[in-house]
């Protein structure tokens, strides 16, 4: 019995999946980390209301990533699913117009941020805010170049990017800050992206070979537009509080309620990380063979082996974090309590993650918005009713809610989805 105990946990260690997630979960977790502790010195240097502000000016590159109409979204499921297929040229046409669409993209978005920068006219902010907007350029680079790895299925090369961000971003972001508060924060931040993309050309040029084929990107849109409609919504159920605290409250206690959301953004990592191992590996699948009881088989996996890193995670936080804030973000204590409720928020939604994705592989993207709906409603009603008697800790409260509502929403609409 011993041996047969040991050779399964041996044969688990060498299994490819397990391997992959260690290396890609640990360089995901180290940049998170980076990110976290250097948002909090930065923090502690502009203080709360120039980090609300921050906060404010996020949601811009939030909303603004999403400027490529969904291309990249296409090309992340359809790049495998054609591998699945057996057609390596036509993925690879598709990589290479994928890459054209960006470029215009990026153009556009450059042309409508100046524009919008001029109309603010003489804003305190408004180096701030052309900066945030031209950092959205430099983001949007990166993310071509890390959703070509991963729709190949290549998370070791993805892992090398995250390990660059983690340690380039804080060396140049935290001096930056120092000499030029919040504007040398933002343009830490694109160095850090431009340094990965250069990085990554320098391993692979062909990687940036471009297209302008109208008819492939048209696909890709046609495909990616509906993902990405459902990124839109999942960005806004993400940051129904910011809205809600901004109406009811104000900028200072947005940054109170700035830990609760960068702690949650940092639990969150380890559930969309196995889901961003699974989702190529389900496109190849929904490719090859268009078996939808084995994609089901897939997403109930995923969200049992996001579910317990995830609570160890979560026990973590909830005994370190209120004391690092305590000694090392005395101005943010207020945010404590919201830091704890919130953090429940990961656990529920590591279940529905994998309904998620196999909505997303088959084509059923406006059942996911449908669900996605019901969840924003959800979270701002409750988020509203509860923040009027108890403040952020009740926003904290509608925002678990919100997510309870999403996860169940997706297990009960993806497990009832019936073979095409």
């Amino acid at each position: 019995m011993l041996r047969l105990a040991k050779s399964k946990l041996g044969s688990a260690v060498k299994h490819p999946l397990l391997r992959e997630f260690l290396g890609f979960g640990s360089s995901t977790l180290l940049e998170q980390a980076s990110r976290v502790i250097t948002s909090l010195i930065v923090a502690g240097m502009v203080g709360p209301l120039v980090w609300g502000i921050w906060y404010v000016l996020n949601l811009a590159l939030r909303y603004g990533s999403l400027a490529h109409l969904g291309s990249l979204n296409g090309l992340n499921r359809q790049y495998a699913l054609e591998m699945g297929k057996g057609n390596a040229e036509e993925a690879t046409a598709l990589l290479r117009a994928s890459f054209g669409a960006l470029l215009v993209s990026v153009v556009v978005a450059s042309v409508i941020s100046i524009l919008v920068t001029l109309s603010f006219g003489q804003s305190e902010y408004l180096t701030s805010i052309l900066l945030t907007l031209v950092l959205l350029v430099f983001h949007q680079l990166y993310g071509f170049t890390t959703t070509a790895y991963r729709a190949r299925i290549q998370f070791r090369n993805v892992s090398g990017f995250q390990a660059v961000i983690a340690f380039v971003n804080p060396a140049v972001s935290l001096p930056l800050t120092y000499f030029f508060g919040l504007n040398g924060f933002i343009v830490g931040q694109g160095i850090g992206y431009l340094v990965v993309v250069a990085y990554a050309f320098s391993r692979e040029p062909a990687l940036y070979r471009f297209a302008f084929d109208a008819v492939r990107a048209k696909r890709l849109i046609g495909i990616g537009f509906p993902i990405m409609l459902v990124g839109v919504l999942y960005a806004l159920f993400n940051t129904v509080d910011r809205w809600i605290i901004l109406q009811l409250f104000g900028t200072v206690e947005l940054g109170y309620y700035s830990v609760a959301i960068m702690a949650l953004g940092a639990a969150a990592m380890l559930p969309q990380i196995v889901s961003q191992q699974f989702y190529p590996r389900m496109s190849r699948e929904w490719g090859a063979n268009r078996d939808l009881k084995e994609l089901t088989r897939m997403a109930r996996t995923q969200g049992l082996l996001g579910l317990l890193p995830t609570a160890m995670v979560v026990v973590a936080a909830q005994l370190l974090g209120p004391p690092a804030i305590r000694w090392l973000l005395p101005e943010f204590m207020p945010g404590i309590p919201a830091f704890r409720i919130v953090m429940l928020a990961p656990l529920v939604n590591c279940f529905g993650q994998g309904y998620a994705n196999l909505l997303n592989v088959t084509d059923r993207q406006y059942r996911y918005m449908g669900v996605l709906i019901a969840a924003i409603a959800g979270n701002a009603l409750f988020s509203y009713i509860f923040a009027l008697r108890l403040g952020l800790s009740g926003i904290a409260w509608g925002t678990v809610l919100g997510f309870a509502l999403f996860a169940g929403g997706l297990i009960m609409v993806g497990s009832r989805a019936r073979q095409k």
